[in-house]
This record gives structure tokens, sequence and C-alpha cells, in this order.
């Protein structure tokens, strides 16, 4: 098993005498694995897929999460699966090293917080507004980066994957578990600049807003005409100020 490390093959070992032969080998006309000129073939991409969990095991923690099952949540699970194994995290969850940046707020964003374990408030989830059903997974010890998208075209193709006589959530549920990779998603491998202050972490700076006082955190301040604002100040809320609640009479 040459170009193989001493932890690769005892764990190639473990699995050989647990009879994982799901494990893509091939012995050169010898008659026990494991002896000279053993090969094994694409032993790493296997062995990263083997190590993450069952399909099904993690579909039924995102339903979980999500409150039901939808096709959403299928794609959204094969799409983690796919990202994370491409950029080797072998156990996202536990994983330090894994930052996602998801492209819409539907199904599929939380299954992808489920298999992954990436969350908003632990940083390590982005949300970037695209309406896109695509996420970005970023190995940050090795910077390798892949985007992956779901197809579009994948819904045209559902009655060729699933049994006649389904209705059409049933008839796509059963189609995104089968579906081969290819025909559910596109890849492409990225470039990502992750600036300190969007890292996990404590927060590297912290400000106040000259016109309304409030804090801001992580270098998420505009300067305009000299003055620190927070962004609701300077170009705008998304809400609409009615009054503080004493000035309503709600205190």
């Amino acid at each position: 098993m040459a170009g193989f490390t001493n932890v690769g093959r005892q764990s190639l070992k473990r699995r050989l005498q647990a009879g994982r032969h799901d494990i893509i080998v091939e012995a050169a006309g010898l008659p026990r694995a494991g002896g000279p000129g053993f090969r094994c073939h694409h032993l790493r991409a296997q062995e990263r897929k083997d190590l993450l969990r069952p399909f099904e095991e993690l579909l039924q923690e995102s339903a979980a999460l999500h409150g039901h099952l939808c096709p959403g949540q299928i794609l959204g699970v094969r799409l983690a699966m796919v990202g994370c194994r491409e950029v080797g995290i072998d156990e996202p969850v536990k994983s330090k090293a894994l930052l996602v940046y998801v492209e819409i707020d539907r199904c599929a964003t939380d299954a992808i917080q489920a298999v992954t374990g990436c969350k908003l408030g632990k940083r390590t989830l982005k949300f970037l507004d695209y309406g896109k059903v695509a996420a970005t997974f970023l190995n940050t010890d090795t910077g390798k980066a892949i985007r992956v998208v779901a197809r579009d075209d994948s819904r045209d193709a559902v009655a060729d994957y699933a049994p006649p006589g389904m209705d059409k959530k049933a008839a796509q549920d059963h189609a995104y578990k089968v579906m081969p990779e290819e025909a559910l998603f596109t890849m492409e491998t990225v470039r990502l600049d992750v600036p300190d202050t969007d890292r996990p972490g404590h927060p590297l700076r912290r400000v106040a807003c000259d016109r309304c006082g409030e804090g801001i955190n992580d270098a998420r301040e505009v300067r305009q005409a000299g003055k620190t604002l927070c962004k609701a100040c300077a170009f705008g809320p998304y809400y609409r100020p009615l009054g503080t609640a004493a000035e309503l009479g709600e205190g």
C-alpha cells in the first residue's frame, strides 16, 4: 500500500477484518489481502465516503430538525454529503475546519445544517440571499472549497426514477433518494477568501454607531461623512420604527 500512511493502513486493516467489503480493493494475484503488492484503488475517497453517517440516519435527523420530510430535505442532505466529501471533511459535526455558505432560506438549508452541524450562531454557517438551492463548503485547514448547486432539470427526470402511480411529492421523494449525483447536482471548485472578522471566535472589534448609539460587531460598520454608522442608519433599516415601548405606552 505504497503512498498511504500508517494510519491509513491500520484503518484499512480494521475495516477488512470487520468484513467491510464495500472498500474498493484489488489483490494482485495474491492469496490474502495486505500482502506484498496489494493495491487499493480510490481508497481515500471511498473511506471518506464511508466515514460519513448513513444517508437515512442523516435524513431522519434533518426531518426532525425541519419538522417534516420533504423533497428539499432529501436534496439538502445529499448536497451536504457531497460537499463534505469533496472537501475532505469526514465527520462534519465534530469538525472545526468546516464553513458552509448557503444561498437560500428554504428546506435544504435546514438539511445542510443538520448534516454539517454548522450554525449561524457559531459563525460556521453563512447565509447569502441568492434564492438558489446551492451551498459552498470550505475546509479551512486545506483551503479547498466546492460549490454544489441543485440542478433545475432534475425535476424533469423524476418520472425516470420513481415507480408509476406515485403522487408528485412521493415521486420526488423517491427519485431524489436514488438519482445519481450528477443528475441532481453540478459542482465547481471555487476560492473563498474569508476575512478574520467573518471567522468563528470572539468578536475582534466592537464600535458604537454615532447616530443611534447601538453596538456593532465584527467590522460591520460604515463610514459616512467622517461618522461611524451602523448599516441601518447608513442605508435605512429593514424595519419601520414606530417608537419605543415607553413612547407607545407599553412600558
